[in-house]
Protein backbone atom coordinates (compact mmCIF):
# COMPACT_ATOMS: atom_id res chain seq x y z
CA UNK A 1 0.00 0.00 0.00
CA UNK A 2 2.58 2.45 0.93
CA UNK A 3 4.56 1.62 -2.18
CA UNK A 4 1.84 2.82 -4.59
CA UNK A 5 1.32 6.39 -3.11
CA UNK A 6 4.81 7.61 -2.73
CA UNK A 7 3.55 10.46 -5.25
CA UNK A 8 0.71 11.15 -2.25
CA UNK A 9 3.48 10.87 0.57
CA UNK A 10 6.08 12.89 -0.83
CA UNK A 11 2.95 15.29 -1.54
CA UNK A 12 2.03 15.31 2.01
CA UNK A 13 5.54 16.08 3.41
CA UNK A 14 5.53 19.18 0.94
CA UNK A 15 2.02 20.65 2.12
CA UNK A 16 3.54 19.92 5.50
CA UNK A 17 6.94 21.58 4.57
CA UNK A 18 4.87 24.17 3.41
CA UNK A 19 2.48 25.19 5.97
CA UNK A 20 5.95 24.88 8.59
CA UNK A 21 7.69 27.77 6.07
CA UNK A 22 4.44 29.91 6.40
CA UNK A 23 4.29 28.98 10.91
CA UNK A 24 8.02 29.79 10.50
CA UNK A 25 7.45 33.44 8.95
CA UNK A 26 4.20 33.84 11.49
CA UNK A 27 6.36 33.46 14.21
CA UNK A 28 9.16 35.60 12.80
CA UNK A 29 6.83 38.29 12.59
CA UNK A 30 5.22 37.77 15.40
CA UNK A 31 8.96 37.98 17.58
CA UNK A 32 9.32 41.24 15.44
CA UNK A 33 5.95 42.98 16.93
CA UNK A 34 5.85 41.72 19.82
CA UNK A 35 5.69 45.71 20.99
CA UNK A 36 2.03 45.63 19.40
CA UNK A 37 -0.59 43.33 21.30
CA UNK A 38 -2.99 43.66 18.26
CA UNK A 39 -1.22 42.63 15.57
CA UNK A 40 0.40 39.53 17.83
CA UNK A 41 -3.26 38.39 18.33
CA UNK A 42 -4.06 38.38 14.83
CA UNK A 43 -1.25 36.70 13.93
CA UNK A 44 -1.42 34.36 16.84
CA UNK A 45 -4.97 33.68 15.17
CA UNK A 46 -3.47 32.64 11.81
CA UNK A 47 -0.73 30.31 13.55
CA UNK A 48 -4.00 28.59 15.11
CA UNK A 49 -5.62 27.74 11.92
CA UNK A 50 -1.95 26.38 10.37
CA UNK A 51 -1.50 24.54 13.65
CA UNK A 52 -4.87 22.17 12.41
CA UNK A 53 -3.46 22.19 9.07
CA UNK A 54 -0.72 20.16 10.58
CA UNK A 55 -2.83 18.47 12.55
CA UNK A 56 -4.85 17.20 9.61
CA UNK A 57 -1.21 16.62 7.54
CA UNK A 58 0.66 14.30 10.32
CA UNK A 59 -2.65 12.61 10.95
CA UNK A 60 -2.11 11.40 7.13
CA UNK A 61 1.02 10.78 6.90
CA UNK A 62 0.78 9.12 10.52
CA UNK A 63 0.98 5.46 9.21
CA UNK A 64 3.95 6.41 7.05
CA UNK A 65 5.79 7.45 9.66
CA UNK A 66 5.68 4.87 11.62
CA UNK A 67 6.94 2.70 9.00
CA UNK A 68 9.44 4.30 7.37
CA UNK A 69 12.60 2.76 9.07
CA UNK A 70 10.73 -0.62 8.16
CA UNK A 71 9.84 -0.47 5.18
CA UNK A 72 11.98 2.53 3.36
CA UNK A 73 13.59 -0.36 1.46
CA UNK A 74 10.48 -1.00 -0.92
CA UNK A 75 11.84 2.59 -2.36
CA UNK A 76 14.18 3.22 -4.85
CA UNK A 77 17.27 4.98 -3.69
CA UNK A 78 15.77 8.79 -5.43
CA UNK A 79 12.25 8.04 -3.86
CA UNK A 80 14.76 7.03 -0.05
CA UNK A 81 16.54 10.67 -1.15
CA UNK A 82 13.65 12.63 -1.91
CA UNK A 83 11.48 11.54 1.50
CA UNK A 84 15.11 11.66 3.49
CA UNK A 85 15.68 15.00 2.84
CA UNK A 86 11.90 16.25 3.11
CA UNK A 87 12.23 14.64 6.94
CA UNK A 88 14.69 16.96 7.38
CA UNK A 89 13.97 19.87 6.10
CA UNK A 90 11.15 19.62 8.20
CA UNK A 91 13.18 18.76 11.82
CA UNK A 92 15.14 21.84 10.47
CA UNK A 93 11.94 23.91 10.28
CA UNK A 94 10.71 23.16 13.44
CA UNK A 95 13.68 23.43 14.78
CA UNK A 96 14.29 27.52 13.86
CA UNK A 97 10.34 27.39 14.95
CA UNK A 98 11.25 26.34 17.98
CA UNK A 99 13.89 29.15 18.43
CA UNK A 100 11.59 31.87 17.69
CA UNK A 101 8.94 30.76 19.81
CA UNK A 102 10.99 30.50 22.87
CA UNK A 103 12.26 34.22 21.86
CA UNK A 104 9.12 35.22 21.90
CA UNK A 105 8.40 33.73 25.30
CA UNK A 106 11.44 35.77 26.88
CA UNK A 107 9.67 39.13 25.05
CA UNK A 108 6.47 38.48 26.50
CA UNK A 109 7.97 37.15 29.77
CA UNK A 110 10.02 40.93 29.73
CA UNK A 111 6.57 42.78 28.69
CA UNK A 112 4.79 41.10 31.68
CA UNK A 113 7.80 42.00 33.77
CA UNK A 114 7.53 45.51 32.67
CA UNK A 115 3.86 46.09 32.96
CA UNK A 116 4.25 44.62 36.57
CA UNK A 117 6.43 47.43 37.41
CA UNK A 118 4.08 50.17 35.63
CA UNK A 119 1.21 48.95 37.66
CA UNK A 120 3.33 48.78 40.65
CA UNK A 121 3.80 52.72 40.25
CA UNK A 122 0.04 53.49 39.33
CA UNK A 123 -0.74 51.82 42.63
CA UNK A 124 1.69 53.76 44.56
CA UNK A 125 0.80 56.81 42.80
CA UNK A 126 -3.21 56.47 43.58
CA UNK A 127 -2.32 55.48 47.32
CA UNK A 128 -0.17 58.44 47.47
CA UNK A 129 -2.86 61.19 45.67
CA UNK A 130 -5.49 59.21 47.79
CA UNK A 131 -3.48 60.25 51.06
CA UNK A 132 -3.81 64.01 50.15
CA UNK A 133 -7.38 63.92 48.95
CA UNK A 134 -9.98 65.92 51.01
CA UNK A 135 -12.82 64.82 52.55
CA UNK A 136 -16.27 65.39 51.13
CA UNK A 137 -17.40 68.91 52.46
CA UNK A 138 -21.53 67.68 52.48
CA UNK A 139 -20.64 65.21 55.10
CA UNK A 140 -21.53 66.19 58.67
CA UNK A 141 -19.24 65.93 61.44
CA UNK A 142 -19.70 63.07 63.67
CA UNK A 143 -18.89 65.35 66.90
CA UNK A 144 -20.19 69.16 67.66
CA UNK A 145 -18.69 71.77 69.28
CA UNK A 146 -21.30 72.96 72.09
CA UNK A 147 -19.19 76.02 72.80
CA UNK A 148 -20.20 77.85 69.74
Amino acid sequence: MIRKNVEAIIGLLEKQTQIYRKMLDLSAEQRDQMSNPDKVNELLLQKASLVKEIEKADLSLSEFKEKWNKDKGIFNSDEQNEISRRFEEIGSLLRSLLEIEQECIMKAEQAKQENKKEMKKVNIGKKALGSYSRRSASRKSKFMDKRG
